[in-house]
């Protein structure tokens, strides 16, 4: 579960929120000016041919995979991989051991 949290994140916020910023910030955070600058751009994609349509698609999807790719890799490399219920549950039983130390048998 924490794993496919950390997929959705990288794939799914970053990507969305990177493509929504960069075109904001483009139009001035105006999106009257950006629904204007978009709006030629889906009007000349819809009117190509399929071959550019293809080109046009398959380079979205690589940059949208190399960009959820660099920052699930940029978390894994800046939080190593362990789920915070994981932790969580041994803080827990080290200091249940702590507690309970005199009733517990030996070890053999």
């Amino acid at each position: 579960m924490y794993l496919l949290r950390r997929l959705l994140w990288s794939f799914g916020f970053f990507p969305v929120f990177i493509a929504f910023w960069i075109t904001f910030v483009l139009a001035s955070f105006n999106p009257v000016v950006m629904a204007s600058d978009l709006i030629p751009l889906l009007q000349d994609f819809v009117n190509s041919n399929p071959e550019v349509q293809a080109t046009t698609i398959s380079t979205m999807i690589i940059a949208w995979a190399s960009i959820g790719f660099f920052f699930l890799v940029f978390d894994f490399v800046l939080t190593p991989f362990k789920s915070p219920y994981e932790y969580e549950a041994d803080v827990y039983m080290r200091s249940w051991e702590q507690l309970n130390h005199d009733q517990l048998p030996d070890k053999v």
